[in-house]
């Protein structure tokens, strides 16, 4: 009777420890699976990834240069891979009428919020999914006050290497440390395909980060 109680025990011992481990397994999967956000509290506002609790998809933005076609869609994310499986992206159709520089741009004063180019913030990164190899450039415009000149700051190209997948991009902005007539920064601009094009092109982009490195 005793070596039938000892096995007894010996064995909901298994099970409970067995049972116990396959707990553990799934919260520590399911804990992988939640990726913290931390989104900044002062400016530059980011990250831009234009999800419904974050940056970019309640922003003001404008098209412009860009033929009939004048709207920034975000949408679901239609290319959930690679390094970029986020719930929700832009989509900018850059039509073969637009100019080369058809971009799209924050509302002054709104979104970003108003900030000045440093060492911590002068590397800026953006996700990509391009059908073809272009430019993509970036440029930042000043607030100024009404009858108080502005400027903006040259724009940074960068062309990406990879179609057809997500590729994250890196624009240096340090040459814009200091420069500008009132060096407070308002405005972001972007231009996804900047090229003469001979057919429409389809960009996405997402998750627009600032940095130092």
């Amino acid at each position: 009777m005793d070596i039938f109680k000892n096995f007894l025990r010996f064995l909901i011992m298994i099970l409970f420890f067995s049972y116990c481990s396959e707990e553990k397994s799934i919260v520590q999967e399911t804990i992988e699976e939640v990726e913290e956000v931390n989104y900044t509290t002062v400016a530059p506002f980011y990250p831009i990834d234009f999800e419904i609790e974050g940056n970019g998809s309640e922003w003001s933005w404008s098209v412009f240069e860009n033929g009939s076609n004048t709207m920034l869609e975000v949408i679901e994310n239609p290319y959930k891979t690679g390094i970029n499986t986020s719930e929700t992206v832009v989509k900018f159709t850059a039509l073969r009428e637009g100019q080369p520089y058809a971009g799209c741009e924050t509302k002054h004063g709104e979104g970003i919020g108003t900030f000045k180019f440093d060492e911590s913030n002068s590397v800026v990164k953006i996700l990509v999914y391009k059908t073809s190899i272009s430019n993509v450039a970036l440029k930042f415009a000043e607030y100024a006050a009404p009858g108080v000149g502005a400027e903006a700051q040259p724009e940074v190209k960068v062309a990406n290497t990879k179609i057809n997948e997500w590729e994250e991009l890196t624009f240096d902005l340090s040459k814009s440390i200091g420069k500008g007539a009132t060096m407070s920064i308002d405005q972001m601009i972007i231009f996804p395909d900047f090229i003469a094009r001979t057919a429409d092109n389809v960009i996405y982009f997402d998750n627009i980060t600032f940095g130092n490195n």
